[in-house]
């Protein structure tokens, strides 16, 4: 992969909420290595605080990897680089927002 340039943003939401933790935290470490220096990887995740999750699961057979901001700092490869790991979300708090900036 070493043809594609290094990234400032890699983004990614409503992928990450279908993987098993290792495959989550085995993807994390290949797009942060994509990153160049000072570039930040922002991955979406549903919050364990879903007051549509029984509709989600139940009328719509969706059935998704929730995660609490705890859960979400957890699955950061040990030994990356980062600068800093912090969690946002929208204003309802049902997205959370895992954010990896890597050291510049």
């Amino acid at each position: 992969m070493d043809h594609f340039p290094k990234q400032d943003l890699i983004y990614s939401a409503g992928l990450f909420d279908y993987l098993s933790d290792s495959i989550f935290t085995t993807l994390i470490q290949i797009l942060f290595d994509r990153l160049a220096p000072g570039g930040k990887l922002i991955i979406g995740n549903f919050s364990t605080h879903n007051d549509f999750r029984f509709y989600m699961e139940y009328g719509l057979d969706w059935y998704l990897h929730y995660r609490d901001e705890i859960a979400l700092k957890s699955l950061v490869p040990e030994g990356i680089d980062a600068e800093g790991v912090y969690i946002d979300s929208e204003p309802a708090g049902i997205n959370l927002f895992l954010n990896i900036v890597k050291k510049g």
